[in-house]
């Protein structure tokens, strides 16, 4: 089971991944393993070692990416919720 505030337990079974709202290539991104749109926004996971502080660099770097919104990935209950019946993702601690 889990205890605590919402917000508190996304943010520990956040993931190394990014949000962005707006236009451009976001697939050819240093340490970006993958951009995926969902529901008119781009999710970008990451690559172990990189930090959304350096993609959002490399991104401002570029002239022809425009965005709207950048923030951090949390996932929803539901997957907060899957992953904890089958243990198969351990929250982090921060």
């Amino acid at each position: 089971m889990l205890y605590g505030e919402v917000d508190q337990i996304k943010r520990n079974f956040a993931g190394n991944a990014v949000t962005i709202t707006g236009q451009g290539d976001f697939l050819n991104v240093p340490g970006v393993l993958e951009a995926r749109q969902v529901n008119g926004d781009w999710h970008l996971s990451l690559a172990q070692g990189t930090s959304p502080q350096d993609v959002f660099k490399a991104l401002a770097a570029r002239n022809a990416i425009k965005s709207k919104r950048f923030e951090i990935a949390e996932p929803s209950l539901d997957d907060i919720f899957i992953w904890t019946v089958e243990g198969t993702q351990e929250p982090k601690h921060a």
